[in-house]
């Protein structure tokens, strides 16, 4: 039989090193896929960012949901509280016609800078900012069983973060993760800043707790459960400290941007349980907070 030719020696390929890492620009061409086999992904971007949401049932390269992303306020015990957004930050080239996008929270602050490593199905970013109180890293990944299908294809993508205090007094911290709630739509119309389309609209937020998770269920009325364009999406977690805010402020511009920054200055969201189903062509935001206290170590 003829021999195989291997374009790298063996030894390389079976070699074990150190997981490669990213940084600088080369995160800008970061892409790393989230969630569960044959349920569509979410891509977590190499600064921290989500982006290429493929969970519409079609391709979704470049889709990006507006104002959807993590936070972190903290406050060290004596000190001035900080919020940014939990992202490195931007990157060029700053090329478009209207300026960078408020719906991507081109006008918050950010993190100085983050590492990335990807080992699939794990992804691993290390932030560092000289301004925050508190180390932050994050792993995110998805349910991967071998050989068991009904785990490896719940539709969810898993945040893990790590936040580690090496000062001298106590930080309180809220981590934050806000998501839009575009539940009917189709995956190919361009969303802007206001995300007011025809096909979107009427959704409903609600607060929900049970026994070892909480947090927003989403779902819209505009369409039947038995509609195409139907669909729910749900932010959740077992931390027990919780703050959250089922909608933000229903503004134009960057109003709600602004208020929802604006609340979340102390730390604290308004924790109002009552569900308020949007007007028909206008979505809401909803924001869950998880609050610690994290001391010297």
């Amino acid at each position: 039989m003829p021999t195989t030719h291997l374009p790298y020696p063996r030894e390389e390929l079976y070699r074990q090193g150190p997981q490669r890492s990213f940084s600088g620009q080369a995160l800008g061409e970061i892409a790393f896929p989230l969630g569960g086999i044959g349920t569509g992904t979410v891509s977590l971007g190499g600064r921290g960012q989500l982006r290429d949401w493929e969970i519409f049932n079609r391709p979704g390269k470049g889709v990006t949901l507006p104002y959807t992303f993590f936070a972190i306020w903290a406050q060290a015990r004596g000190g001035q509280p900080i919020a940014r957004v939990l992202e490195s930050r931007l990157q060029p080239p700053y090329a478009r016609a209207d300026g960078l996008a408020s719906a991507e929270q081109a006008g918050l602050p950010r993190l100085d800078s983050a590492t990335f490593q990807g080992e699939y199905p794990f992804a691993r970013i290390a932030f560092a900012d000289k301004r925050l109180p508190l180390q932050v890293d994050l792993e995110a990944f998805n349910p991967m069983v071998p050989l068991d299908a009904e785990l490896s294809g719940m539709p969810v993508a898993i945040f893990m973060w790590k936040l580690h205090n090496p000062g001298p007094a106590p930080v309180d911290a809220t981590l934050a993760f806000s998501l839009a709630n575009v539940c009917g739509y189709d995956g190919v119309t361009l969303l802007d800043r206001n995300a007011s389309t025809r096909m979107l609209g009427k959704c409903l937020n609600t607060w929900i707790q049970t026994p070892g998770v909480a947090g927003i269920a989403m779902t819209t009325e505009k369409y039947a459960p038995d509609h195409p364009n139907f669909g729910s999406l749900a932010v959740a977690t077992p931390w027990p400290d919780l703050t959250y805010a089922l909608r933000w402020k229903r503004a134009g511009w960057f109003d709600a941007i602004q208020s929802f920054w604006d609340d979340f200055a102390d730390g604290r969201l308004r924790d109002e349980p009552t569900p308020d189903r949007s007007p028909d062509g206008q979505i809401d935001y909803g924001t869950l907070g998880l609050r610690v206290r994290i001391h010297p170590s």
